[in-house]
């Protein structure tokens, strides 16, 4: 692991609270918790990468938590570390913004040959890591996000700031599940004289955009390029393309075109496969004109459409769609009438429209109907309206947490003897949660049921969790989760295993959601609190459990 080399010296409260920073781990933990950087207080390693590392940090002064990236000015040879222009660049880039899907930089500075920039912390974890744990997300949910991300870069572009670096591990979640686009550390300033910036081949092989590996340079339509191959990733749990080596990867962006997202999700739309492809076009004059119109396209599939979408991935989707070419083929087919049939139909249906503008016109309303067209509902009684999807209230029980029970636990969930001496209520800043200390051996979990109203269709499913010193163990499933199953009126499950929110590392709180369809002949969901296979320490709080009504 890296060093970050502090000085001798102590400024009091603003200075480095140590003589030297050394951030290690040891087999007692890592030693960096309770370091001090000038203000800031380390409290958890959140990653690393090429750019340094970042670290949940509390700021002493102003008593909130931050996202601290550190990254020595010099390497451990002593000669100067070139990455400090870009962790520069990276807060330049994010201070000048402001849009609420952007993260907030607060400070940037150097402490004891240490450069850092404190960011404003989002919980919600990346979009990459989210897909890898629950699996590809539910089409409207991708959309959204996706939209969010288009709506603060089109902001950066007005400003002349390219992100460069479009990828799933750059889009942030908030607890209240709103994107966040980070890491601006590849971003380009459009300045007069910066050719030699522009002509560089930079970003992720897997979500770069053509003319880049070309090396021809980034353009605002680069950023476009890199949201489509973001949210291909979305919709199918991989990115559009797949090679043994870099070259490989950056090749097949510049040659093979882009391929059907319907191959692996059936249930995507033509129309968003066109928008995905149109936003994916190798040449940039063929994409959108700009991210702002690109977010407009897609917030047109944010409407959740009653169908149901799950994100779930037929092994068989390739067959899938052919199969259902081939039943619309049959469709035409079956229904293919005799000719004398068809326009004994029309004859019909021509005395019928006849009769009906007669007793319009017997009505009198032909001078009113044009004053009164903007007051007409758009449904008539006699036409239904067509289904909407409805959002109702959480329906767990004690999805908050805040209410007990007569027996000390709390109200709603189950916590069997066997689980009692591991299984706690605890309260933090005037907030009482659930948490479970787990054991390799075994699985440890709460419990409730909740009644399905036949109406549901579809279940939004989230849970806040936190978890320290977490470890696995040696079993299948080694993870803490909010598991659940749906069952039938004899108490068998019904459905296929859902995804679920999850962790599988030590986390700060945390927001995991999924989408899924209640399967038919559903009476009652079984929600768990479970900790499987693991040791650690896990946290459970804001459970919920919105199912969508179709009205």
């Amino acid at each position: 692991m890296g060093t970050t080399d502090g000085s001798s010296q102590n400024s009091g409260s603003g200075g480095i609270a140590t003589a030297k920073t050394t951030l290690t781990t040891t087999t007692d933990g890592p030693s960096f918790k309770g370091r001090r950087v000038k203000r800031f207080r380390l409290v958890d390693e959140i990653g690393r990468g090429a750019m340094g590392r970042v670290f949940l940090a509390e700021d002493t002064v102003l008593k909130r938590h931050v996202a601290l990236k550190l990254l020595p000015s010099k390497h451990r040879d002593g000669t100067p570390n070139h990455r400090t222009e870009r962790l520069i660049r990276e807060a330049r880039s994010a201070a000048i913004l402001e849009h609420p899907n952007a993260v907030t930089v607060f400070e940037i500075d150097e402490a004891a040959g240490c450069h850092y920039i404190a960011m404003e912390l989002v919980e919600g974890g990346n979009l990459e890591k989210l897909v890898q744990m629950s699996g590809p997300m539910e089409i409207e949910r991708a959309c959204q996000l996706i939209a969010e991300a288009a709506e603060v870069l089109s902001h950066a572009h007005e400003r002349g700031i390219v992100h460069r670096d479009v990828k799933p591990a750059n889009l942030l979640l908030t607890r209240n599940g709103r994107c966040k686009v980070t890491d601006f550390g590849l971003a380009l300033f459009d300045e007069a004289g910066d050719t030699s910036a522009r002509s560089r081949c930079v970003g992720t092989p897997h979500f770069i955009a053509p003319e880049v590996a070309q090396g021809l340079g980034a353009i605002p339509a680069s950023d476009i390029y890199g949201l489509g191959c973001t949210l291909y990733f979305l919709l199918t749990g991989r990115p559009p393309y797949s090679a043994k080596t870099p070259g490989d990867l950056l090749e097949a962006h510049i040659r093979q075109p882009m391929p059907d997202v319907r191959d692996l999700r059936p249930d995507v739309p033509e129309r968003l496969a066109q928008t995905l492809a149109k936003a994916c076009a190798k040449d940039p004059q063929d994409r959108y004109e700009d991210a702002e119109r690109f977010a407009k396209v897609l917030r047109t599939f944010t409407i959740a459409t009653g169908t149901g979408s799950s994100g779930q991935l037929s092994p068989l989707a390739t067959s899938t769609r052919a199969g259902t070419d081939s039943a619309k083929r049959h469709f035409q087919l079956k229904f293919s009438l005799p000719p004398q049939v068809v326009w004994g139909g029309f004859g019909t249906l021509a005395a019928v429209l006849l009769i009906g503008v007669g007793v319009w016109i017997s009505r009198g309303r032909s001078d009113t109907a044009s004053a009164s067209a903007d007051a007409t509902p758009m449904f008539s009684a006699a036409s239904p309206k067509p289904a909407t999807m409805i959002e109702q209230t959480n329906v767990a029980k004690n999805g908050n947490m805040e209410q007990g029970d007569a027996a000390g636990g709390l109200a709603g969930w189950f916590i069997h003897d066997r689980f009692k001496d591991v299984i706690t209520i605890e309260h933090e800043a005037g907030n009482q949660f659930i948490r479970i200390n787990g054991d390799a051996t075994k699985t440890i979990f709460a419990d409730q049921q909740i009644h399905v109203d036949p109406t549901w269709k579809v279940l939004n499913v989230s849970a806040r969790m936190r978890a320290t010193d977490f470890k696995s163990g040696k079993q299948a499933f080694q993870d803490a989760r909010l598991a659940f199953a749906f069952k039938d009126a004899k108490g068998l499950r019904v459905g296929n295993w859902p995804p679920v929110p999850s962790i599988k590392d030590n986390s700060p709180w945390v927001e995991r959601t999924v989408t899924v369809d209640v399967p038919p002949g559903a009476k009652t969901l079984y929600l768990q609190l479970a900790v499987f296979n693991a040791t650690g320490t896990v946290d459970f709080d804001d459970i919920k459990v919105v199912p969508q009504k179709i009205q």
